[in-house]
C-alpha cells in the first residue's frame, strides 16, 4: 500500500512537471512563430544595397534566439517526463482494475470510474 501512495504521488508530481514543460514549450514556440511571421516582412521590402546586410543580420538573430530557446532539449524532457507519468498511470490503472470486481473498463483519465462516452471514430474513451 505505500509504494501504491508513492506512486499515486509521482503520478502527481510528475504530472505537474508535464504541464510545466508544456506550458514553457508553447511559450518557446511562440516566441519563434512571432520571428517567423516577420520573415515575409523582412523578404518583401525593396531591394537596395543594405537589405542583404539586414537580412544577414536578421537570419543571425534569429539563429541566436532558436539556440537560446534550447527548445530540443525542452521537447525531450517533455517527452521523457510524459513517459514517467505514462508508466505512474498505467501502474494506477493495473492496480484498480485488478481490485474492483467488475469487467468494466475504467476511465483512463481519471482512473476510477467506468467508460461512460466513446468519441467516433477515433474510439477514445472517458467517463462522464
Amino acid at each position: 500500500m505505500k509504494q501504491l501512495r508513492w506512486v499515486g504521488n509521482q503520478y502527481k508530481v510528475i504530472g505537474e512537471e508535464v504541464l510545466r514543460l508544456e506550458t514553457t514549450l508553447f511559450e518557446k514556440l511562440d516566441l519563434l512563430d512571432k520571428l517567423h511571421n516577420r520573415i515575409p516582412v523582412i523578404t518583401s521590402l525593396k531591394s537596395n544595397e543594405v537589405l542583404p546586410e539586414l537580412i544577414d543580420t536578421f537570419t543571425k538573430y534569429t539563429d541566436s534566439v532558436f539556440k537560446s530557446t534550447q527548445i530540443e532539449t525542452n521537447y525531450k524532457e517533455l517527452v521523457e517526463a510524459y513517459k514517467k507519468w505514462n508508466v505512474c498511470r498505467q501502474i494506477i490503472a493495473f492496480q484498480h482494475n485488478f481490485k474492483t470486481d467488475n469487467n468494466c473498463p475504467q476511465c483512463i483519465i481519471c482512473l476510477t470510474d467506468p467508460v461512460s462516452t466513446a468519441i467516433v471514430p477515433c474510439g477514445h474513451t472517458f467517463c462522464n
